[in-house]
């Protein structure tokens, strides 16, 4: 999934714009403090059955800059 963001990114010429990280949020180091934009990708209920809400929240509490967007 995160080649094809890359890719994605590359083919509009966003690349100078966007970073496209790949790895368990928890366990990441950005290269920036804070951030405008988290996409995570979980799959429907996965977020409330398999204890994916916590970290959600923590990514959320750590990157995010006040009215940030998370998708």
């Amino acid at each position: 999934m995160a080649d094809m963001a890359m890719e994605i990114v590359k083919a509009n010429g966003y690349s100078n714009v966007i970073t496209v990280l790949k790895g368990k949020i928890e366990e990441i180091d950005l290269p920036t403090q804070h951030v405008d934009v988290i996409i995570l990708e979980w799959m429907r209920y996965f977020l409330l059955f398999e204890n994916m809400l916590n970290i959600v929240l923590y990514a959320c509490d750590k990157w995010l800059v006040s009215g940030a967007t998370l998708l």
